[in-house]
């Protein structure tokens, strides 16, 4: 039943108070409802006859309230709201406290706004005195009573996903205040202390780093925040969008890693090798691609090769790595499949013959050969390096058990791997006819004197035998004045010869060689001076001239020290008939004729002969002789042999020729260094970064050179020299080793310039920077490429994903341009990500990168960056299926060197986007033209978003930036039909197709 109260108020209000139960049919239960009616009871007037009641001033208190105060508490029961009256607006309500009436308003005034209050009614004190005599409130005073709300709550991480977070990252709230705040909000993170900072304006962000003595989950905050008129904002702990962060701090666990692998090398370079990736399991989920390396299905060498396996999960938490070992081995022999001399069945002389070999390895490779003469194992020859085809280091006479004998000689040959296996010992052999006794001299010739010629006889010999063998005489060869004149077959015994003069001496000798090469020595001289008269008859040789020709040594000294070069000089002097020549016998029985002489004449004169002494044996006494020849009858005409002996000292001569052979060793070293040089520089100007081998080789090349200048200036010359060359070896080897070429197909794309003002207006670009950019994109004729070069480092392959940025200056004048890219995250997360061979300034780590150019007119140039993470095949050709240009909204931004140019909200991470819905860089455009290109950006960067987010599904790879995979989405299908409804509307770039 209900029940009612009723309470009498001195002042004349009545309440009467209702209460009661209510049932809900629909739950069965009960419900208390209170219920008070207030009505008010007139007193007689004569209560406020000595009215002490009153009305000092007021003061706006919100939009809708305005409060006035008396100078006595306030009977709150004698207010009402046709008490009072507010100039230009009504009273919905009016409520005491205390010596304050609160009115409120029906229409909402300012803050700031001063409207005048009047008492037209009645009030009463507590003491129940009234008073209406005043009948306007005092000054009004404007407050702000408007509790502040946020907006645009959100939440982040720092981490690669921004929805996740691990030990370490960053976690940040975001937030806007309606109004001003009171110093600075206050709030936690996680149940923790959180920094709380102003960025820009009313924006803030409350940041945290998280432990690991975090709980998992779902990541909570509050935010307490008044405005600066102290009005207490209700207390925010959830955001405004969809954003939340979810901390895992558990790193994942690799199980199932393969046993160690022994396989056999199927060439020199190793085997292949294939196993399974050990399997990831994680508390949370979203664990990335096991990545081990060398991937299975790689090329492993000789030897062992460690092979490491991680992954990570989507927060970023590496697993523990694990290891295991791929063993390649070559247990294979090699084999020869020929062995056979160059001459064949022929005879020589030669003591390392040519020998030519074919041998194979599937394993490891050849590496090394040994030759034999007796086939019994005990007498090998050290290793040589292996070569296929022509060898002729093998000497067939000085080897264990080999024989210098004549004869035929069977030789054997065997090979070894690089892992060390030998061929089969014996299998093959090669045999030589060896024959190095020289053959018979001939006597004496006998020389027919004619007209201007002479016929030259002889008697055969034959061909001395060792060992019963002897390979037979083949030729004659005749010399004419200590020369040779020509080589007869061995069936000519006779020989003419025209080319004489008459009058003039000349002397012949002849010699035997045998068919493996061997030359006789030199029969005795024989001489003779054609001669005929003016009428044909012949004249005999001169029978006067018996008087030999006299020589004596002039230089150098007898016992001199030599070296080098060497001018021998006799003198010689006949005077009957003079002499005609000066033959001198060098060391190893070397003839030498000097048929004129230096000064003086025939009759006495000066001879001489310059004798090279570089191949001397140094500190060695060697002598040389020499013998003068008359131009008389040959009875008498050679005077006696003089000699003169030297002793070699080339000590200073071969210093001189090291240093020059040293000098010239430094100078190809350094230009091996240069041609290496200039190569990587081309390679750093493309964005690509080599391997710590190549720049390891670089180093250990550079430190020979250092060594080799170090002992040149130290007169170390061989050292400098041997330094030098491998220096050389070195630098070009590394050249070799080294090469880079196009994979895949490039992306190149042309920007749409009349697109551009929209777009760079969007990122908050002024409108003369605009103007500019649009106009230097125009003359500079800019456009984007992307490239993955395949880099090949001494065999083993890595992919470099590249962009580059084109630009052509087609006017006449240079330019002096700044390029700025906003490279998307999909590409690369961070600019730490990148590298370029240009200098390279970061403008945001987000990442935005700036670069600068000089073109001076009609130059083209390219600025290249990369990735720095080297990709597998398997992520270059994901990659290139996925178009990572497609995910560029802006074009390269060219701009004059000197224009300075700020990207709006450069401190927030969403700058980019967060440009495209600003109309902070519109300038005077920000009337009706500028509202609709906003709209028609938003509208195109809305597409590309939706169009990102909907085309590709990405798996994680651990510091590329990049997700590969996927297929195109939405935008695509818009471009595609917006083509054909409308085929004279070019199609945009950069992912965008605007109106």
């Amino acid at each position: 039943m209900p029940a009612t109260k009723a309470v009498c108020h001195a002042k004349g209000f009545r309440t009467i108070t209702i209460w009661g139960e209510k049932l809900n049919k629909k739950t069965n239960k009960k419900t208390l409802f209170l219920t008070t009616i207030i009505f008010l009871i007139l007193i007689s007037t004569n209560t406020f006859a000595a009215a002490t009641l009153t009305m000092d001033s007021a003061k706006t208190k919100t939009t809708t309230a305005i409060d006035v105060t008396f100078n006595n508490t306030l009977d709150a029961a004698s207010i009402s709201t046709g008490d009072f009256e507010v100039a230009g607006n009504t009273i919905t309500n009016a409520t005491a406290t205390g010596n304050t009436v609160t009115l409120t308003l029906g229409t909402p005034i300012a803050t700031d706004a001063t409207p005048a209050v009047s008492l037209i009614g009645e009030v009463s004190d507590s003491f129940g005195i009234g008073d209406n005599t005043l009948s306007t409130a005092g000054p009004i005073t404007p407050t702000d009573g408007i509790q502040p709300v946020l907006t645009s709550v959100s939440i982040s991480s720092n981490n690669a996903n921004a929805s996740l977070a691990k030990a370490g990252d960053t976690i940040t709230v975001t937030f806007t205040g309606s109004e001003a705040l009171q110093a600075l909000p206050t709030g936690t993170i996680d149940g923790q202390t959180a920094t709380v900072a102003l960025t820009s304006g009313n924006s803030y962000t409350s940041k945290f780093i998280m432990t690991s003595a975090e709980a998992e989950g779902t990541i909570a905050f509050i935010i307490n925040f008044s405005d600066t008129a102290g009005n207490a904002g209700t207390q925010v702990t959830a955001v405004t969008d969809t954003s939340s962060v979810a901390f895992d701090k558990t790193a994942p666990v690799l199980t199932g890693t393969p046993a160690n692998i022994i396989i056999n090398a199927t060439s020199s370079a190793g085997a292949v090798a294939t196993y399974t990736n050990p399997t990831a399991t994680d508390n949370a989920g979203g664990i990335g691609t096991v990545i081990c390396s060398p991937a299975s299905g790689s090329t492993f060498p000789l030897g062992n090769t460690t092979v490491t396996c991680n992954v990570a999960d989507a927060a970023g938490n590496p697993a523990t790595q694990t290891t295991f070992t791929v063993t390649v081995q070559d247990t294979i022999a090699p084999a020869i499949s020929s062995f056979t001399s160059a001459l064949g069945s022929n005879w020589t002389n030669q003591t390392t013959p040519t020998f030519n070999i074919s041998a194979s390895d599937s394993g490891s490779g050849l590496n090394t050969m040994q030759f034999s003469c007796t086939g019994n194992g005990s007498d090998w020859t050290g290793d040589a390096g292996y070569t296929s085809g022509n060898y002729s280091g093998f000497n067939i006479t000085t080897n264990t058990n080999c024989s210098s004998s004549n004869g035929p000689k069977n030789i054997w040959v065997r090979v070894k791997d690089n892992a060390g296996n030998w061929s089969s010992a014996y299998a093959i052999q090669a045999s030589i006819n060896f024959d190095n006794t020289v053959p018979a001299v001939p006597a004496t010739p006998t020389v027919l004197i004619g007209n201007a010629q002479v016929t030259v006889t002889w008697s055969t010999v034959s061909d001395n035998a060792s060992n019963g063998y002897s390979s037979g005489i083949q030729y004659y060869r005749i010399y004419k004045n200590g020369g040779v004149y020509t080589t007869v077959s061995n069936s000519t015994s006779s020989y003419n010869i025209t080319d004489l003069s008459n009058g003039t001496q000349y002397w012949f000798q002849i010699s035997s060689i045998d068919s493996a090469g061997n030359e006789s020595g030199l029969s005795t001289l024989a001489y003779a001076t054609p001669q005929y008269s003016s009428d044909n008859t012949y004249i005999p040789p001169n029978q006067n001239d018996t008087v030999n020709p006299g020589i004596s040594w002039s230089k150098p000294n007898a016992n001199a020290s030599v070296s080098g070069v060497v001018e021998l000089e006799v003198n010689a002097s006949d005077n009957d008939t003079g002499v005609g020549s000066v033959i001198f016998e060098l060391p190893d029985k070397n003839y030498v004729t000097v048929t004129m002489p230096a000064s003086g004449g025939g009759f006495n004169g000066a001879w001489q002969l310059k004798w090279f002494t570089w191949d001397l044996e140094n500190g060695k006494e060697y002598t040389i002789k020499a013998m003068a020849k008359d131009k008389g009858n040959p009875r008498n005409n050679g005077s006696a042999w003089v000699s003169r002996a030297f002793k070699i000292d080339n000590s200073a001569a071969l210093a001189e020729r090291q240093k020059e052979d040293s000098s010239a060793a430094i100078a190809d070293a350094e230009y091996q260094k240069t041609v290496l040089e200039e190569l990587l520089q081309g390679l750093e100007l493309q964005g690509i970064v080599l391997g710590d081998s190549i720049v390891s080789d670089k180093a250990t090349a550079e430190g020979f050179l250092v060594n080799a200048r170090s002992s040149y200036q130290k007169k170390n010359y061989s050292e400098a020299k041997e330094k030098a060359v491998l220096a050389a070896e070195k630098f070009s080897g590394i050249k070799e080793s080294l090469s880079v070429n196009p994979y895949g197909s490039s992306q190149e794309y042309l920007f749409a310039v009349e697109k551009a003002n929209i777009i760079l207006s969007g990122l908050g670009f002024d409108e003369a920077a605009v103007n500019e950019c649009v106009s230097l994109m125009s003359t500079c004729n800019v456009k984007r490429e992307f490239r993955i070069q395949e880099v090949n480092e001494n065999g083993a392959k890595k992919y470099l994903a590249t962009v580059a940025i084109i630009l052509e200056n087609s006017s006449s004048e240079d330019r002096e341009l700044k390029i700025i890219e906003i490279v998307p995250k999909e590409f690369a997360q961070s600019a730490d990500l990148l590298v370029s061979g240009e200098p390279m300034a970061v403008i945001e780590a987000d990442p935005k990168i700036e670069f600068t150019a000089a073109l001076k007119a009609g130059e083209t140039k390219t600025i290249s960056y990369s990735l720095k993470q080297g990709l597998t095949k398997e992520e270059a050709d994901k990659m290139l299926e996925s178009k990572p240009m497609d995910l560029f909204v802006a074009p390269p931004i060219i701009l004059n060197k000197s224009t300075e140019v700020a990207l709006l909200n450069s401190g927030n991470e969403n700058a980019g986007a967060a440009g495209f819905f600003s109309f902070a860089g519109l300038g005077e455009n920000a009337g009706l033209l500028g509202i609709i290109i906003v709209i028609v950006a938003i509208i195109a960067v809305a597409l590309v978003v939706y169009n990102n987010k909907s085309q590709y599904s990405y798996g994680s790879y651990n510091n590329l930036g990049y997700n590969g995979g996927g297929t195109m989405g939405f935008l695509d299908k818009w471009k595609k039909t917006s083509s054909e409804k409308k085929d004279e509307q070019k199609k945009g770039k950069w992912g965008y197709n605007g109106p």
